[in-house]
């Protein structure tokens, strides 16, 4: 706060329009108490009014970037926890497509073998058919024998494409988001 006219005080021109352009009550809250803080322990100091005030802006533009950061690591902590949340369900997904393609070509090994040697064509066709449908039934088993090595591979590389992505739109977010708010300061 500054000193105005008849010694009444009244915010500085900076706090006037953070506050005319931030959203959330919270956050403009917050701020004034920052200000109130900084301002009533600056007077104490040296009782200048003047020099107050301008410690107290000082202070309060390290709290708002402060703030800032503290928002920007939270938003940046959701999105890497969905980003895991999705790489994991696309790699399980993967995982058991792979599983049930690799069964049917087993399965259907097995039928061509057994047709091809037994001169019983017809019943063999039929218990190598039923036994198709029951491997068709064990995709969590399967799941289990696949290369863990190249299953983490595969992770590690959609974990990477999918943090750059989500960076890249982050980033563009908080540029536009900065941007409007930079001019809509600049019209106050």
């Amino acid at each position: 706060s500054t000193s105005g006219a008849g010694g009444q005080l009244r915010e500085p021109e900076w706090l006037v329009r953070l506050q005319a352009v931030s959203r959330g009550y919270l956050f403009r809250r917050r701020l004034n108490d920052a200000n109130r803080y900084y301002f009533e322990v600056a007077c104490e100091a040296d009782g200048d009014v003047r020099a107050a005030a301008a410690v107290a802006a000082a202070g309060c533009r390290q709290w708002t970037s402060q703030w800032q950061r503290q928002k920007k690591a939270e938003a940046q902590a959701k999105l890497e926890a969905e980003a895991q949340a999705k790489l994991e369900a696309e790699a399980q997904a993967k995982l058991e497509a792979e599983a049930q393609a690799d069964l049917e070509a087993e399965a259907d090994v097995k039928l061509d073998a057994s047709t091809q040697y037994d001169p019983g064509i017809a019943e063999v066709a039929t218990e190598t058919g039923q036994r198709k449908d029951a491997d068709a039934e064990v995709d969590e088993e399967s799941v289990s024998c696949l290369d863990e090595s190249a299953l983490s591979g595969l992770r590690q590389q959609l974990h990477w494409e999918l943090v750059w992505l989500d960076q890249a739109i982050a980033s563009r977010r908080h540029f536009l988001r900065f941007r409007r708010l930079a001019g809509q300061a600049g019209q106050q």
